[in-house]
């Protein structure tokens, strides 16, 4: 998981929509500092993480405040916020990152991107 740009593709079985002029959603783990950074679509974020085996659980997420001017995607961002805070647990195969959350549902697909 860690050192790798995990590129947010699903939030609860809905395809990631994705802007222009907008950062795509990822996320990337910094395993030695417990710290993860991204974007969630408009916004970066940062905050930091408890990763022990299958088990994950963001602590709190900090973000910039600026304004998503298209509302699908304004919407989106604020969906992805809420499902990092219901992760649980989390299943990698291959490229695949699978965040779930209590009961064992997905709520975020990611999939690893090398970066040039």
């Amino acid at each position: 998981m860690s050192g790798t740009y995990w590129k947010v593709m699903e939030v609860r079985g809905s395809k990631v929509l994705v802007s222009d002029r907008n950062h795509e959603p990822h996320l990337n783990f910094a395993a030695s500092e417990k710290q993860v950074s991204g974007s969630a679509g408009c916004n970066r974020l940062m905050g930091s993480f408890e990763h022990a085996g299958a088990s994950l659980k963001f602590g709190p997420l900090a973000s910039t405040r600026m304004a998503c001017l298209d509302p699908a995607l304004d919407k989106q961002e604020q969906q992805i916020f809420t499902q990092l805070q219901q992760v649980r647990s989390q299943h990698v195969e291959g490229d695949d990152l699978t965040l779930l959350d209590a009961k064992g549902v997905v709520v975020l697909k990611l999939k690893s991107v090398l970066l040039r």
